[in-house]
């Protein structure tokens, strides 16, 4: 089923990063008002700590899916007949 590829791939270069960003921030906001200290600045630190732990597994992911060769790309078919289709400009 090569649609079901395409999400699980699609969901490991987008959805992970984006999760965990969104958990890094959350996360960092709760520390922030557990500590007393600036809630916005402990969320953009958390939401940064997130983003990069979320890049690097996608990455880690990623290259083990690059493994499978389920999920490698592969030619399916090639189309001979190619119709050209030519415009005129009849604008006098």
């Amino acid at each position: 089923m090569p649609e079901l590829n395409v999400v699980k791939t699609s969901a490991v270069v987008y959805l992970i990063p984006a999760t965990v960003l969104v958990v890094g921030a959350l996360t960092g906001m709760t520390i922030g008002k557990s500590l007393n200290s600036n809630v916005d600045l402990s969320a953009l630190i958390g939401a940064v700590l997130g983003l990069l732990l979320g890049l690097l597994l996608s990455r880690a992911l990623g290259r083990r899916m690059a493994r499978n060769p389920e999920l490698a790309p592969r030619l399916v078919e090639i189309k001979s007949d190619i119709e050209i289709v030519q415009f005129s400009n009849d604008s006098d």
